[in-house]
């Protein structure tokens, strides 16, 4: 018995010997030799309190390293030609400084960081030209910096940061070429600095030409800084930033979104009633092309329609030649108003009875605002004359 307990003893003894803090001033991976014999090179080495630098040409997997299970510094994956996978790093629970990922030719996605829970710095994902999606990052839930996703050709959603909730530092996301919506990010609620969806690629790309939608942000109520929405030329509208707590935003730039012709989110609209800071918008489309025409929809917007006429319809929307106005039953006399996005009156006409055509062939193309009131209560809309 007695040899047996000195036995147990020396093994739990050794496991806790085996369980150890190593390379305090970090340890750079650049060749596969040195991953595959890290394991006999360094025994008992499992907790790195310094850097880890995996970068090499002819690295192409990390199966050497699956003993180590957290790192004290930063986490920096770089410029590797030949890895497809981060299977190996499956082990590592936390990273207490940065994560990059960033030019690695032949990464599809993350899987392997799977058991990632913790990185007390920023995340950041760039120029990893085959990265179709972020799955491997389930286990992250809140991000202690910035996150920051720029120049992968191939990411067409985040898909794997579902779980993510909260980023301390600034959000941005710009020169991802094939990016045609931002689903991944649904529960993300806060973040503690910008919001910077698009602008110019450090590698001279520019903006998220694909993307079509920011709806995935809807959960998002406060920020921490500017709001900057730029060089996304497909984007029509700005739903999905509409729960932003507009108090807790200090800027607003929208510019060079060439569709994009709805700016009026309630968030938008609160801030520009009393800003906390610069305000741009320029060089968008029609409706969002300058803080009086975004002003003007917002006015509207906050007039919203009242009773019955709440069932006012007019078709076809878009149209060139004449829209039909249809109103509930009522023997009130009414007034519409057209205004262009300068603020100015192009259009009045009176009319009463259920239908009303009106004729509006002689208006230049564009969006206009359409403003229909009774003795009581108000509509209002958009119509496109093309």
């Amino acid at each position: 018995m007695k040899r047996i307990f000195i036995l147990l003893t020396a093994l739990w003894t050794i496991n806790n010997a085996t369980a150890q803090s190593c390379f305090p001033d970090g340890i750079v991976f650049s060749t596969q030799q040195q991953i595959n014999s890290f394991r006999t090179s360094n025994p008992g080495c499992t907790q790195i309190a310094g850097n880890v630098t995996i970068s090499g040409y002819n690295i192409t997997n990390l199966n050497g390293l699956d003993v180590i299970t957290s790192v004290g510094g930063s986490l920096m994956i770089e410029c590797n030609e030949s890895l497809a996978s981060l299977a190996g790093l499956n082990n590592v629970t936390t990273v207490g400084g940065n994560l990059y990922v960033e030019g690695n030719m032949m990464l599809t996605n993350l899987q392997g960081l799977n058991g990632l829970a913790f990185v007390g710095g920023d995340v950041e994902f760039t120029d990893n030209i085959a990265l179709v999606n972020l799955t491997g990052m389930e286990g992250l839930s809140d991000i202690h910096g910035r996150l920051w996703i720029d120049d992968n050709t191939a990411l067409s959603g985040f898909t794997g940061l579902n779980y993510l909730v909260s980023v301390a530092g600034t959000v941005k996301i710009f020169s991802n070429s094939s990016l045609a919506s931002l689903t991944g990010l649904e529960s993300l609620t806060s973040i503690g600095g910008d919001l910077s969806i698009g602008g110019l690629g450090h590698l001279g790309s520019i903006g998220n030409p694909a993307l079509a939608s920011l709806q995935a942000l809807s959960h998002v109520t406060s920020i921490g800084g500017d709001i900057n929405i730029g060089y996304n030329p497909v984007l029509t509208s700005l739903a999905g930033l509409d729960n932003i707590d507009a108090q807790s935003v200090t800027g607003l730039t929208i510019d060079h979104n060439d569709t994009l012709s709805e700016c009026e989110v309630s968030s938008i609209c609160a801030y520009l009633s009393s800003p906390n800071g610069t305000v741009n918008i320029s060089d968008n489309a029609t409706g969002c092309n300058s803080i009086e025409e975004v002003g003007v929809a917002c006015t509207l917007i906050s007039l919203e329609a009242q009773k019955d006429l709440q069932r006012i319809s007019f078709y076809p929307n878009p149209s060139s030649l004449y829209i039909t106005i249809e109103t509930p039953a009522s023997n009130l006399k009414k007034h519409l108003t057209m205004l262009n996005f300068q603020a100015q009156q192009v259009l009045s006409y009176e009319f009463a009875g259920i239908k009303t055509l009106l004729d509006i062939s002689t208006l230049p193309c564009g969006i206009y605002l359409v403003r229909i009131t009774d003795d009581s209560s108000v509509f209002t809309g958009k119509l496109v004359r093309h």
